[in-house]
């Protein structure tokens, strides 16, 4: 199976770990659960897209608050020394986003349904991250965060419906994560 990642780079099955064929480094952000429900109550259950894990247990599409990142950078081989990315995210400082412009975006099997960032710091920090040799094949950087995988065609005008201004959320980077090829994590804070 095949899904798009943020740079809309087809990159495997987003519903499986263990590993990739690249390495990617990620921010997460807090999201409050009571925000994060109210999205996701706008998807029916039977449009999620699911599947089966090696021991035959449904692996469901949607994704939680605790899960909430915005990809930095995805095309890391497994020749690039760990030292190289650490020293670069070492310089990130917190930064802030806003979730506001719900969108999707689709290949062959599904659709993913995806808040739009907003956050201009993000751009500088996959323009450092891209120094680094990376096999990205789309330049252009689209930053995410992906809310659930969506049965193909499920995606109605009422979950693409933006959020009013007294319901969007500003959120601060908590934690930086460098996923790399093998499925391994590596976790580091963000220094303020």
């Amino acid at each position: 199976m095949k899904i798009i990642n943020a740079f809309n780079e087809i990159v495997g099955n987003p519903l499986n770990e263990g590993k990739h064929e690249y390495g990617c480094v990620m921010l997460f952000f807090p999201v409050p659960a009571e925000f994060w429900n109210k999205v996701q109550d706008r998807v029916d259950d039977k449009d999620v897209f699911s599947e089966k894990d090696e021991d035959g247990e449904e692996k469901n599409g949607r994704q939680s608050a605790s899960e909430a990142h915005v990809a930095l950078l995805y095309g890391y081989t497994d020749t690039l020394p760990d030292e190289d990315v650490e020293e670069i995210i070492n310089t990130f400082k917190p930064i802030d986003i806003t979730l506001r412009k719900i969108s999707t975006f689709n290949n062959d099997e599904f659709d993913v349904l995806k808040f739009d960032v907003e956050g201009d710091e993000l751009f500088d920090y996959n323009k450092l991250l891209s120094e680094l040799p990376n096999e990205t094949k789309f330049p252009d950087y689209h930053p995410h965060l992906t809310i659930c995988y969506m049965k193909k065609g499920t995606v109605t005008s009422e979950m693409t419906k933006d959020l009013s201004e007294t319901d969007l959320l500003v959120t601060t980077a908590s934690k930086i994560v460098y996923s790399k090829p093998d499925g391994t994590k590596k976790e580091y804070p963000l220094k303020g």
